[in-house]
């Protein structure tokens, strides 16, 4: 998405609950990708992104500690469509020390948003990967258990969602950017 000149940022703060009743702020970073590559809408044959972009930046993640977010959402594009099953996501080629070690799929309705806990302490289970809501519809979040992997801040610009549709294999592009600070980071934007 670096390559899109035509982006606008917009931010909310929310807070967060760690397990330890203490807060933290996160950033959420809203991208219009107006009349960027059509490779970056997060949209394949069966399997859509219906989002703009978007993104987080967790301040003070700590290596090798579980951070859960319940977003973006994805959904099936034709109700023709039958259910398809994620089989992997990972961190767009390029990122850097960003792992997604679980994933799952979850109802708009849980509210969860995110949190530093694992994805089955935050009340998902990682053998849930399935999307059957169609888009307009109904859709699924993508729920997804990041951990910051080396000593420096971790960054992906976007995931790469794969999904098995029946006995075909797709791919979905999903421009929804994650920063997990170092918690000494005072040089990256928002990570202070």
């Amino acid at each position: 998405m670096a390559g899109c000149a035509n982006r606008r940022r917009s931010a909310a703060r929310m807070m967060l609950r760690t397990g330890h009743a203490v807060a933290c702020s996160v950033l959420l970073v809203s991208l219009t990708t107006a009349g960027c590559n059509s490779a970056l809408t997060g949209s394949s044959d069966v399997l859509v992104y219906p989002g703009d972009g978007a993104g987080a930046v967790i301040p003070d993640a700590t290596e090798g500690a579980p951070w859960t977010m319940a977003d973006p959402t994805v959904c099936l594009k034709d109700p023709a469509s039958s259910p398809v099953t994620i089989t992997s996501v990972a961190p767009v080629e390029g990122s850097d020390g960003i792992e997604v070690t679980s994933f799952a799929t979850g109802s708009p309705a849980s509210e969860f948003g995110s949190d530093f806990v694992s994805l089955p302490d935050a009340g998902f289970d990682p053998l849930h990967t399935t999307v059957e809501g169609v888009c307009g519809d109904g859709h699924a979040e993508l729920v997804l258990e990041l951990v910051r992997t080396g000593t420096e801040t971790g960054h992906s610009e976007s995931f790469v969602v794969t999904y098995r549709d029946g006995d075909k294999e797709g791919r979905l592009h999903v421009p929804f950017e994650v920063t997990l600070c170092a918690p000494d980071d005072s040089t990256t934007e928002h990570c202070d």
